[in-house]
């Protein structure tokens, strides 16, 4: 069984978003207009650590050639929607009502900028928010700090979805941004919730290939461990475990995570001595770790 779609809000035809490892941030228009060398713009990007996004935040370049009004930098409009209203108006009310709990009344204005045919961050944005950061939550064990901007919006709305139950809207968003932003911080939110509505093969299918290069990547492996358990891939899942836990540089609650979960299987196999290894590593941790305690116990009478 392949993976299946979902339908949900519709990005713009003029959006792109650019997250690979060395992109920047939100780029809309023609394609003339991202030109940095034609347009006479350069562009500042700001990392968000450890995920490999950026926030890219442009200006005029010294030396380029001076507007018609005397050297004066033309005025650029606001993005405004169907109504005339100024998008960023919608972007703001959205990312605000979500920071105080009203995920429903946000999703509209959220839905808003996401579907519109051009993104944000605008001018206006860029003058006065400039490198401005927002944390978003991406999993229950991972937030990532994200520019002002469409993709900010489009994390937030999955996460207002999610809240509301809305779980297959959520799941179309985020297919739809992996379409055009194939970036694992957006892979790992998927398996997240694809784990929670147990579409274990999808989770398979979703995390294929994964290397153990950083934190994101590690809980993409965890996902995808224990979605190979639940699909009757127990020397598949051993595998990826293995893969998950070879660097002790990685996050330690994410370790105790991958090492929990491993050590679940290897109990499911009679496999009780490294079973046993792995609860106790995780127990001298962390002796209030989930059912580690108990798990123990059991496996001592």
């Amino acid at each position: 069984m392949g993976m299946r779609f979902r339908k949900s809000v519709r990005l713009g035809p003029g959006v792109r978003l650019n997250v690979s490892n060395t992109g920047g941030g939100i780029l809309a228009g023609a394609e003339g207009a991202r030109d940095p060398v034609q347009s006479g713009r350069t562009t500042t990007s700001v990392r968000v650590l450890g995920t490999g996004v950026c926030h890219a935040k442009s200006g005029t370049r010294s030396g380029s050639r001076s507007s018609p009004q005397g050297g004066a930098s033309p005025p650029t409009p606001a993005v405004v929607d169907a109504t005339g209203k100024a998008l960023s108006s919608d972007f703001f009310a959205g990312v605000l009502l979500a920071q105080s709990g009203c995920a429903a009344q946000a999703i509209p204005h959220l839905e808003q900028v996401v579907s519109a045919s051009r993104g944000l961050p605008d001018a206006l944005m860029e003058r006065y928010v400039g490198s401005a950061q927002l944390s978003v939550p991406i999993t229950p064990q991972l937030t990532v700090t994200v520019g002002m901007g469409s993709l900010a919006a489009a994390l937030v709305l999955v996460a207002c979805y999610q809240e509301q139950g809305r779980v297959e809207e959520a799941v179309g968003l985020l297919q739809q941004l992996l379409e055009v932003a194939p970036h694992k911080l957006l892979v790992a939110s998927l398996c997240e919730l694809l784990s929670l509505q147990h579409e274990w093969q999808e989770v398979v299918e979703l995390a294929a290939g994964t290397t153990n290069a950083d934190d994101i990547d590690l809980q993409i492996l965890v996902y995808q461990g224990i979605a190979l358990s639940n699909v009757a891939c127990d020397a598949a899942a051993l595998v990826v475990y293995r893969e998950a836990l070879k660097s002790k540089k990685r996050d330690a609650a994410l370790l105790r995570w991958a090492r929990y979960n491993r050590a679940k299987l290897q109990l499911r196999l009679g496999r009780k001595a490294r079973a046993r290894a792995d609860f106790a590593a995780v127990y001298a941790e962390d002796p209030r770790y989930a059912d580690v305690a108990a798990q123990l116990e059991a496996l001592e009478l």
